[in-house]
């Protein structure tokens, strides 16, 4: 004959065994008898309280306190907490007597079987047990008082968060944000549950879970969320942060016999009127000590937390790394664009530009603007004249042109600079010479190399067409009477134009 499976009389372990039930309740009124875990298991959670019953709002205005928003955690020092939750300070007073739920919503059914939901269960955002919550553990930060007042014991530093992982907290698909550790304000507390069915951490992590969110928030008044990020989450939907004290942590353990209970002829368990407390529920431990002890035999799992709970004697840097490794991103060299300054007046005349470099002659005719060029040029006594571009690739943010040969009279070397890059009076190495730096353009040394020019049917393309220091470099030219190049993302659409002063 088969075993029976009978639930023993520590209702909170929902542990089965198949020994005969008044062994174990000391009681005749032993019920019905389970012919499996199966059915074991369902009675229990069919005793258990459902998530939503903590507050009367709905399956939303739960969601929104877990995110960090809704009345909850924005009320602030008008509205008394006694006042704005009473029903989630009368559930605390009695969450030692039942066994609460892990937050699963009839509510979320419709959106199970869609194709483009990402729900396997209807599990509450960020406690979704079908793509997230692997590691078996769950945190909540918290950045503010319900008082308006700085929190005072703040116990980690905020380094990074894959934004994706909490989509629909942020509203946001994809990215990730950087907090550099700069925020040493949040508490922090976290918590953590085996894997074995009849383990207690996991039968009981409903109820830990309510006062890891409910019960911090109740007894310290704090509120809101890291930006970003959900307020609270599993523990791969919520930000890396770098402990600055101890990190706390909530667990569950048992206290005393539990409760007793009854198991009606339909198999449905009850628990017996003014039945004792099941469930301890402790504050005073350290997360990390907590996690390595009770998943001792999974160090990948414990050296994964690590990664989102990252040591007291690490850096943020670490982290951000390698949230930019998993995305592919490698250290490397990158172009980053000229600071906005303003060239030295002192010895520098300018005399056209565009953009962040705007200079009135831009819109000028050429007959107006021309003579004011030529009299600066005649002042020079280096004929040195300078292109600053902020916008354009590195090897053309400076370029210095030298005349080396005074131009003919009928040669408008103004409208060569700033429009129509001809060859004729213009070659390089033969009329001018380019160079990267006022110091080797003064010296004439290391000259550039390579030059082309606009075509004499053509016009239009201004400086200095695709010239460069050795080969060819497109799309750097500047023209005033058409836009500019804009092909690439460095382009010449922000530059100024000077003429060198100096005595």
């Amino acid at each position: 004959a088969s075993a029976a499976f009978l639930l023993p009389q520590v209702f909170g372990q929902c542990t089965v065994n198949s020994c005969d039930f008044t062994t174990i309740t000391g009681t005749a009124n032993c019920g019905t008898a389970f012919a499996s875990v199966e059915e074991a298991n369902d009675a229990c959670d069919a005793a258990s309280l459902h998530w939503g019953t903590i507050r009367t709002e709905g399956y939303q205005a739960d969601n929104n306190f877990m995110d960090g928003v809704g009345h909850l955690n924005h009320n602030t020092d008008d509205v008394d907490i006694s006042m704005d939750a009473g029903d989630v300070m009368l559930f605390r007073q009695n969450i030692g007597s039942f066994r609460l739920n892990w937050p699963e919503y009839d509510e979320l059914e419709p959106y199970v079987d869609r194709a483009e939901a990402d729900y396997g269960e209807a599990y509450m955002d960020n406690f979704n047990f079908t793509d997230s919550c692997e590691l078996h553990a769950a945190m909540c930060c918290f950045v503010a008082t319900r008082s308006g007042e700085a929190i005072t014991d703040g116990n980690v530093d905020v380094c990074a968060h894959d934004i994706g992982s909490s989509r629909h907290s942020s509203r946001v698909a994809n990215g990730f944000a950087f907090y550099d550790g700069q925020n040493t304000d949040p508490y922090c507390v976290a918590m953590t549950w085996g894997e074995a069915d009849n383990d207690w951490t996991n039968l009981y992590k409903g109820n830990a879970l309510f006062e890891l969110s409910y019960g911090t928030f109740l007894d310290k008044e704090y509120v809101k969320n890291i930006p970003g990020a959900p307020m609270c989450g599993c523990l791969e939907n919520m930000p890396i942060v770098k402990p600055t004290t101890q990190l706390g942590c909530v667990k569950t353990a048992p206290n005393g016999q539990g409760p007793e209970f009854e198991v009606t002829s339909g198999g449905v368990v009850t628990m017996k009127e003014g039945s004792p407390g099941s469930v301890d529920i402790q504050r005073d431990c350290d997360f990390t000590s907590e996690y390595e002890s009770l998943h001792a035999a999974k160090p990948d799992m414990i050296a994964k937390m690590k990664k989102r709970i990252l040591d007291p004697s690490t850096t943020c840097k670490t982290a951000e790394e390698e949230l930019l490794n998993e995305r592919l991103y490698v250290p490397g060299t990158t172009e980053v664009f000229d600071p906005i300054v303003d060239v030295s007046t002192d010895n520098w005349a300018q005399f056209a530009g565009n953009g962040l470099s705007y200079f009135h002659t831009r819109y000028l005719l050429d007959a107006e603007r021309r003579p004011f060029f030529d009299d600066l040029y005649e002042r020079s006594s280096t004929k040195i004249m300078y292109r600053h571009c902020e916008t354009c690739i590195e090897s053309h943010r400076h370029i210095f042109y030298k005349r080396l040969i005074a131009p003919v009279a009928e040669f408008n070397l103004l409208d060569t600079l700033m429009n129509n890059w001809y060859e004729a009076n213009n070659k390089l190495g033969e009329h001018f010479s380019l160079h990267s730096t006022y110091a080797d353009a003064l010296a004439g040394t290391n000259p550039w190399t390579y030059c082309n020019y606009q075509e004499p049917d053509k016009e239009n393309v201004g400086f200095p067409r695709d010239c460069g220091p050795t080969q060819y470099v497109p799309c750097q030219w500047n023209s005033y009477k058409r836009t500019m190049c804009g092909h690439y993302d460095y382009n010449p659409y922000s530059h100024g134009w000077y003429i060198d002063m100096s005595p």
